[in-house]
C-alpha cells in the first residue's frame, strides 16, 4: 500500500491551468467590462508526470486528458475533461466537470470563480478521491512586465476540507502573423509557489500508525512547492498546439512521500469549433 500511495494526485490544476489557458482570450483587458471570445475547443493533452500544488508524486506517471471546454462571452465558462492512465496502470480515472466565470474585478485585475465536480474509478488510486468537489477563485493583474496570478482552491467531500493556494509571476511573448494571417507563436516563462493543507493524505492510509504520522504532518498549512515551467503555444487557424518543460520542486513532503525535484513535461493539440 505503501508503493501506490503516492502515485496519483488531483487533475484540477492541471486542467484549469492548461485547459483554460487554451480557451482564453487574448484581447485588450483594460476595458472594466472586458468582452471575451465565444469558442469551443475539443483537445487532448498528454503529460509525463503529474504534481498539484507543488507536490508530485514518487514515481513518473503518464496519462492523456481529452476534454472539451467552451468558453462566452459574456465571460461563462464550462468544461468536461476525463483522464486516461497509461503508466503504471490502464484505465479510465477520473471525470470532471467545471463551471466558471471570467470578469474584470478593476481596470486591471482580471478575475475567475470557478467550480468543479469531479467522479473516480471505484479502484482509483488517487489520494484525494474523498474530495469530490472544488471551489476555485483566481486574481491576475494586466501588466506589461510581469503578470502575478494568485489562486486559491477549497476541497471539500468526506474528509475534512483542504485549502491550497499558489501565487505564480510570469511574462507573456507574443509573435503574431509568423508566416500568414491567421498565425501566432506565445511563450510564458512562469516562476510558481504553492502552498496548502492536505488532509485527504489520511483516508488513503490503511495502517493506523501512518495514519496518525500523516495527522501529524499534512493537516497544518505548509509550503508545498515550487514549480518552474517554459510553456510555448502555436496556434494556425482552429489549431492550437501547445508543449512545455517544466520543473517541480516538493517541499514540506510527508514522511512517506520521498519525490525528488524533476523535470517533465506536457503537450497538447486543441480544435477550435468556434
Amino acid at each position: 500500500m505503501q508503493r501506490k500511495l503516492p502515485r496519483l494526485f488531483s487533475l484540477l490544476f492541471f486542467i484549469a491551468v492548461t485547459g483554460h489557458s487554451l480557451a482564453s482570450d487574448r484581447s485588450d483587458s483594460s476595458a472594466t467590462s472586458k468582452p471575451y471570445d465565444r469558442s469551443l475547443i475539443l483537445s487532448v493533452e498528454y503529460s509525463s508526470d503529474k504534481v498539484f500544488y507543488g507536490r508530485r508524486t514518487s514515481e513518473r506517471i503518464l496519462y492523456i486528458i481529452p476534454s472539451l471546454f467552451y468558453q462566452g462571452k459574456s465571460g461563462f465558462y464550462t468544461g468536461f475533461s476525463s483522464c486516461r492512465l497509461i503508466k503504471p496502470e490502464k484505465y479510465w480515472d477520473q471525470s470532471q466537470l467545471m463551471v466558471g466565470w471570467d470578469f474584470s474585478l478593476a481596470k486591471k485585475i482580471e478575475t475567475s470563480v470557478s467550480y468543479s465536480r469531479f467522479a473516480y474509478n471505484d479502484s482509483s488510486l488517487q489520494i484525494q478521491s474523498s474530495l469530490k468537489n472544488n471551489v476555485e477563485l483566481s486574481f491576475s493583474l494586466d501588466s506589461a512586465l510581469i503578470q502575478p496570478r494568485l489562486t486559491g482552491g477549497l476541497y471539500f467531500g468526506a474528509a475534512a476540507p483542504d485549502f491550497l493556494c499558489a501565487f505564480e509571476l510570469s511574462h507573456e511573448f507574443s509573435f503574431e502573423y509568423l508566416f500568414g494571417d491567421r498565425d501566432g507563436l506565445y511563450i510564458r516563462p512562469t516562476a510558481a509557489l504553492s502552498a496548502g493543507s492536505l488532509h485527504y493524505y489520511r483516508l488513503a492510509l490503511r495502517d493506523s500508525g501512518q495514519r496518525f504520522l500523516a495527522a501529524r504532518e499534512v493537516t497544518k498549512f505548509k509550503i508545498s512547492g515550487i514549480d518552474f515551467s517554459l510553456p510555448v503555444e502555436y496556434d494556425i487557424g482552429r489549431f492550437i498546439i501547445g508543449v512545455s518543460a517544466n520543473y517541480n520542486i516538493p517541499l514540506n513532503q510527508p514522511l512517506y512521500l520521498k519525490a525528488q525535484p524533476a523535470f517533465y513535461f506536457t503537450a497538447g493539440i486543441g480544435f477550435r469549433f468556434i
